[in-house]
Order: C-alpha cells, then sequence, then structure tokens
C-alpha cells in the first residue's frame, strides 16, 4: 500500500517476501532520485500479515494495520518511529600503511544522530580485531568518522576486514528526530582487499666499512 507523507514524500508499506511475509515499510527521501530506505525494522511484524494498510495521523508519524498471523489473526495497529539506519560506509582508498598512519572510516547514516561517548567500528587487520573511534561529525549530524591509528605489529597482507556493525562501547548512537536508538549495521562488502597494513621493519641492503685491514659488514635496519 502506497501513502504520501505530509512533506510529499511517498511512502510504501508491504508483506515482505524476504523476511516471510511480514510487513516492512519503506520511504523515498527528499532529495533522492534512487533510493529507497526501510522506516525501523524490516519485517516487524510478528508473523505473516493480511490487509495491510498505512496512513498517516495529524501528528505526521506513519501509523500501519494489519492482520497478524502471530496474534491469531487480530486485527493490529503499529505507529513507526523512525529510526536512522546506515546508508554507506566511506572506506580508506587502496594502498599500503605503516606504524603511524591513519584508517579512517565515514559512516553515514540516512538521518541526522545524535553521538554520545566513544562509540567504535571494529575491524581485523590479520587476525587481531582492532578499532576505529568515533572522533566527529563531519559536516552533518548524519556522518561520524572513525579513525585507527595504525600500531608497530600490525600485519594484514591481504586486505583488512570491516565488522558487520558498529560496537557502541558505552555511548549511543540515536536519532535525532525521535530520540530512537540508530541501527548499527553496517551495508556492503566487509572485506578490503586493497587496503594492506605491514608495519615490519624493513631491511637495508649490507653496506661496509674498511676499518684498518679489515672489512666490515654492516646491516642497516630502517622503522
Amino acid at each position: 500500500t502506497l501513502a504520501y507523507s505530509p512533506d510529499g514524500n511517498p511512502w510504501v508499506a508491504y508483506s515482505d517476501v524476504e523476511v516471510p511475509y511480514v510487513a516492512t515499510v519503506m520511504r523515498f527521501p527528499a532529495g533522492s532520485t534512487t533510493d529507497w530506505e526501510v522506516v525501523g525494522l524490516p519485517g516487524f511484524s510478528g508473523g505473516s500479515i493480511n490487509y495491510l494498510n498505512l496512513a498517516f495521523g495529524l501528528d505526521g508519524v506513519p501509523l500501519v494495520a494489519y492482520m497478524d498471523s502471530a496474534r491469531a489473526t487480530k486485527a493490529t495497529l503499529a505507529r513507526l518511529t523512525p529510526t536512522a539506519a546506515v546508508s554507506s560506509v566511506d572506506a580508506p582508498a587502496d594502498g599500503l600503511l605503516h606504524a603511524g598512519e591513519q584508517l579512517a572510516f565515514t559512516v553515514a547514516f540516512a538521518e541526522p544522530v545524535t553521538t554520545t561517548g566513544i562509540p567504535r567500528l571494529p575491524i581485523t587487520i590479520g587476525s587481531t580485531t582492532r578499532y576505529a573511534a568515533f572522533t566527529a561529525a563531519l559536516s552533518d549530524a548524519p556522518h561520524l568518522k572513525f579513525v585507527y591509528l595504525v600500531q608497530y605489529g600490525d600485519i594484514d597482507r591481504d586486505g583488512i576486514t570491516i565488522f558487520s556493525a558498529l560496537d557502541l562501547n558505552g555511548g549511543s548512537i540515536t536519532t535525532q528526530s525521535t530520540g530512537a536508538p540508530a541501527l548499527l549495521q553496517l551495508p556492503g562488502s566487509a572485506h578490503l582487499p586493497g587496503v594492506y597494513v605491514d608495519t615490519a621493519p624493513i631491511l637495508a641492503p649490507p653496506a661496509f666499512i674498511q676499518v684498518g685491514a679489515n672489512q666490515v659488514n654492516l646491516l642497516l635496519q630502517a622503522n
């Protein structure tokens, strides 16, 4: 079923075949040309649904009415609370990083969020879990920056990996418009095969100096 929000943007509620016929709501945000985004949790009904209808209350909040098989096919009315979800992750450019260099990530939410504490983005370097820490909201509140400073001992020669969700680490990320907790799942591929880390010392070619009648072999090591 299709309805238009008070600001003129289309919303749709439907029985989602990917989450066996439970209710999902999506909206087409203002300014977008191609992308629909999920509102709240996908598949939020208790069971498969029938007789689905979507409308907006006088306060502009979307309401979904349906018959829910998980509630003995009783009529159910759900008041949706928009929840910010991650729309994209901007990862570091391909290349080799050494100790002291930064791995910087920008996580974009579909709508403005409020961040407290120091949430973090878990990543795997080699076989070790490291954390890119939240540093700032960039330009506007939907974009959060996370940074990890490469340490000596970090080695990953086949590309780092991003975990599938942000870690609040005792902090919070909430939807500004409603105060609801933001969804922390990350979209897209988690493996970055072009981003390498190598902090192993670089060995210079052997050098020789003459000391009297003897030749001394010097092995130089650069860090």
